[in-house]
């Protein structure tokens, strides 16, 4: 009787990715106890309280502002961070003389201006 190695080898494949999902659900679970703190004098008092604990993960989110923000010229937005790419798509024959797709970056341009955050939550 012959073993069919290739069936055999996409079931142990398929029941480590169970296993390695499973294990990735209880990182979900430390990302919801959390500490979230709702100001920046809460955020330096569990700051002072977790300092022992490395290494230590801060997210801020918010909505960010600016004196001077740029504008964008293709659709009239305003930011604090523009990047501009121009990327030019061809044609051209490979070895065997068919064709094929390529592309070059032309321009890459990146402009920031100097900004501040409007801050609406913390998670440490």
């Amino acid at each position: 009787m012959m073993i069919p190695w290739g069936g055999v080898g996409c079931c142990l494949s398929a029941a480590a990715l169970y296993l390695l999902g499973r294990s990735s659900g209880s990182d979900a679970e430390v990302l919801r106890s959390v500490a979230r703190a709702g100001s920046m004098k809460d955020l330096a008092a569990i700051l002072d309280t977790a300092s022992k604990v490395l290494p230590l993960v801060v997210a801020i989110s918010g909505r960010v502002g600016s004196d001077t923000p740029l504008i964008c010229q293709q659709s009239g937005m305003r930011g604090v961070i523009v990047e501009e790419t121009a990327e030019q798509h061809f044609l051209k024959h490979n070895d065997a003389g068919s064709w094929i797709q390529d592309s070059a970056v032309m321009l890459s341009v990146s402009k920031e201006v100097p900004w501040y955050l409007f801050t609406t939550g913390m998670l440490l």
